[in-house]
């Protein structure tokens, strides 16, 4: 099962409208039913707010993503670190971040 359609079974199964999901979020009715179609790519913060909306842990939605996890959790924030710093003190919590992830991955997924 692919994300969007995890979202879409997770709305429905809260009883949940696509207009009041859009409201939570923040965002058009358009933009949320893209979401669910899979025409549109879901940023970590708004996989964050879903979760917070559905009471879900956000692994459960990554199951059988393994890669689509690493990339949002770790590599997009890393080249966002690089991208916008120089300063060598962000490489331990990068570090520490990824040893996380992969004790996640092991127990998780």
């Amino acid at each position: 099962m692919l994300i969007n359609e995890k979202i879409r079974l997770l709305r429905q199964q809260k009883g949940l409208s696509q207009n009041e999901m859009a409201r939570k979020l923040k965002m058009s009715t358009n933009g949320y039913g893209n979401i669910e179609r899979g025409h549109t790519n879901v940023s970590l913060s708004k996989l964050t707010q879903l979760a917070a909306i559905f009471d879900e842990n956000l692994l459960p939605l990554f199951k059988g993503h393994n890669k689509l996890l690493i990339q949002w959790v770790v590599i997009i924030p890393v080249l966002k670190i690089i991208k916008t710093s120089a300063h060598s003190f962000y490489v331990p919590a990068l570090v520490q971040k990824i040893i996380n992830l992969n004790v996640i991955l092991r127990s998780k997924c």
